[in-house]
């Protein structure tokens, strides 16, 4: 009697484990499936696997190099380049900052890392202030798994959210992403749930190819030893590491994969709390929180190459069952669901990029426009090129005071000079014969 009560048990386990079986393509299956390669690791430690696993497909499109200057030969050169005004001086000093920094990146929250980040903000800011103008400085999301947050976020240098329908106006905010209420994802309210409104929420981040690399050897770093000598064969270990890491194509990088992945899940998420996702939310006990109203989404990238001298910006378009992939680990869409999809791997994630020359000023704006979209930076003419040649109207108390300060330097002049006359007409007319035009570098 013991043993036949034993043995159907027994057997009742293993239905019950047969029940719960991962179903083919999901992302149990593919854990298991490859199960001597290392896949649930921290994105830092993401390789071009992952991006296979995951089907993403990068694809590159055509650059957006177009308006440029036209140099016709006998025409004069244009107000810009002979007196620039303060918004050339302030791209140009910014954007060469980005392209030739003046310290070497130690780490992510490195002097040289800030001054990095604060020169694309001021870039961004000048071109499109009211979009661009208050961003999240070294912004940390986190992957959900299962309903659940990862222990380690993904790190970025900058990051911007969805402005508010009122972004055209002289003062924009924005709506601070802890304080979006949970209504809003559909969870908790009785009715249907209302349509996405993603103000408040991650619109493009900013992270440089430099400072993505220094993450990663900054991983493998190694803590000197008691008489700070170097530990030679340790330290060739951790670089083969390193190396191993790095993808085959810089413009293909799987870390890029996770950003998109922890951005579009902070869409329908709420930001975990610091004391409790470590032990409560990893719990075998926890209850797994309902799934949200997942929706398809367009987020951005931006990125920089130093050595062509220009910008990168990559398109993800997130899919619904890609991100319901990651809720519900052991399922996967049903055939009725994506009979639909026209791409090659529909439960995958499509990364389209495009390159922006950086120089010359002239037109980057518009190149900028045409790369991020209409979406992005709102309705402009892309044949019409901005040319800086005047100050906006927020620069004017300044200039007021730059006057100022030249009257008090003719005032320091006059008290050297015995007759007050001439000196006051001769310093004039030398500076306007004697000062050298002012060219901008392109």
């Amino acid at each position: 009697m013991s043993q036949t009560s034993s043995a159907s048990s027994r057997h009742r386990r293993c239905k019950k484990w047969q029940t719960f079986r991962p179903a083919r393509n999901s992302l149990c299956d593919l854990l298991r499936r490859h199960a001597r390669i290392p896949l649930f690791r921290p994105p830092v430690h993401w390789t071009d696997m992952h991006s296979q696993v995951l089907g993403a497909h990068f694809q590159e499109l055509p650059p957006c190099d177009t308006p440029l200057p036209q140099n016709i030969p006998g025409t004069p050169p244009s107000k810009g380049h002979l007196l620039p005004s303060k918004a050339i001086t302030t791209l140009s000093h910014a954007l060469t900052e980005i392209l030739h920094p003046d310290d070497a990146c130690a780490d992510l929250y490195s002097n040289a890392t800030r001054k990095g980040s604060s020169a694309v903000k001021t870039v961004l800011s000048t071109l499109w202030p009211a979009i661009f103008g208050q961003p999240i400085l070294f912004p940390q999301l986190h992957i959900f798994f299962g309903g659940r947050p990862c222990p380690i976020p993904v790190h970025m240098q900058l990051m911007w959210h969805y402005p508010d329908d009122n972004v055209q106006s002289s003062q924009s905010s924005f709506r601070s992403i802890s304080t979006r209420p949970a209504e809003s994802n559909g969870l908790f309210s009785g009715s249907a749930p209302a349509a996405h409104n993603p103000t408040g929420l991650p619109m493009i981040c900013y992270i440089g190819q430099d400072q993505l690399a220094t993450i990663r050897r900054s991983v493998f770093r190694i803590r000197p030893g008691s008489e700070l000598c170097r530990n030679e064969p340790v330290s060739r270990l951790f670089f083969l590491r390193s190396k191993a890491v790095m993808p085959a194509n810089l413009h293909h990088d799987a870390y890029l994969v996770a950003i998109f992945l922890a951005m579009a899940q902070r869409h329908f998420y709420d930001v975990p709390v610091p004391s409790s996702w470590r032990d409560s939310r990893w719990s075998p006990w926890a209850e797994k929180p309902p799934r949200p109203a997942f929706e398809d989404l367009k987020l951005r990238i931006l990125t920089h190459d130093s050595d062509m001298e220009h910008f990168i910006i990559y398109t993800g378009h997130i899919t619904s069952k890609f991100l319901d992939r990651f809720h519900d680990p052991s399922t996967t869409p049903t055939s009725d669901e994506i009979k639909d999809e026209g791409e090659n791997d529909p439960l995958g994630i499509r990364i389209e990029y495009t390159k922006v020359p950086i120089w010359p000023i002239l037109g980057l704006k518009e190149r900028l426009g045409k790369g991020l979209g209409e979406e992005v930076v709102g309705q402009f003419n892309p044949s019409e090129m901005e040319t800086w040649d005047t100050d906006s109207e927020d620069d004017a108390p300044r200039n007021t005071k730059r006057k100022r300060e030249a009257l008090g330097d003719m005032f320091r002049f006059e008290e050297e000079t015995d007759d007050e006359q001439e000196s006051s007409l001769k310093p004039k007319r030398q500076r306007l014969q004697e000062g050298p035009p002012i060219g901008v570098g392109a």
